[in-house]
């Protein structure tokens, strides 16, 4: 029997449309397979990089309301805003304020890189760096917000001048000062973090030993 051309070609088409289809539907499972398993992976991830987040915003919390209850600052605090700025007790003060923050309350989290305390008036008091003494806060949402309780904001752009070419502040964490009788209150104090901080923590580095 006479095979002819058209009739080979028909063969092959016919053994070739099943191949072809079997071939597209391999593929076509086997990339959705991928695109899901991309897709699950990706959700762990940002689900990982929420906890961590969730877990650094409640830490921050809960170090700026322990800073808020120290009774060296609040009382250290309130003295200075019963003296005059000329008189030499209040310099005494402020410098064993700013030891305080320096040496006691900073070296407590190495994830902080600078606290102020700010008075009634919105002028830094007291800091862990001496060069923020007088900065004029009053205006900053930070200070403001932290009058009233826990607040964590962004710090467009640094307000420290002394501090900018140093670290790019970005996150402040502010919590009120009350005294200790009456819960009248007395200022702000604010811890401040860097955006290479918070990559850090979201990034799943936290807790390994690595710097900053």
């Amino acid at each position: 029997m006479k095979i002819t051309t058209k009739s080979v070609t028909a063969f092959i088409l016919t053994a070739l449309v099943p191949i072809a289809t079997l071939g597209y539907l391999s593929y076509h499972s086997a990339r959705t397979a991928l695109q899901r398993q991309i897709l699950e992976d990706l959700t762990l991830v940002a689900e990982a990089k929420g906890g961590h987040l969730y877990a650094f915003l409640e830490a921050v919390k809960g170090r700026a309301l322990d800073f808020s209850s120290d009774g060296f600052i609040r009382d250290s605090l309130q003295a200075m805003l019963e003296l005059d700025r000329t008189d030499p007790r209040f310099s005494e003060v402020q410098e064993r304020l700013n030891s305080h923050l320096r040496l006691n309350k900073m070296t407590l989290d190495r994830s902080i890189r600078l606290i102020t305390v700010i008075g009634l008036d919105g002028s830094v008091v007291a800091a862990t760096d001496p060069g923020e003494i007088g900065v004029d806060e009053s205006r900053d949402e930070y200070f403001l917000q932290g009058r009233r309780g826990i607040y964590i904001g962004d710090v467009l752009g640094s307000p420290h001048p002394e501090q900018s070419r140093k670290v790019p502040y970005r996150i402040a964490v502010a919590a009120p000062l009350t005294s200790r009788e009456g819960d009248a209150l007395l200022g702000v104090i604010v811890n401040y973090y860097d955006t290479q901080e918070l990559e850090r923590i979201t990034s799943g580095r936290a807790g390994r030993g690595e710097d900053a």
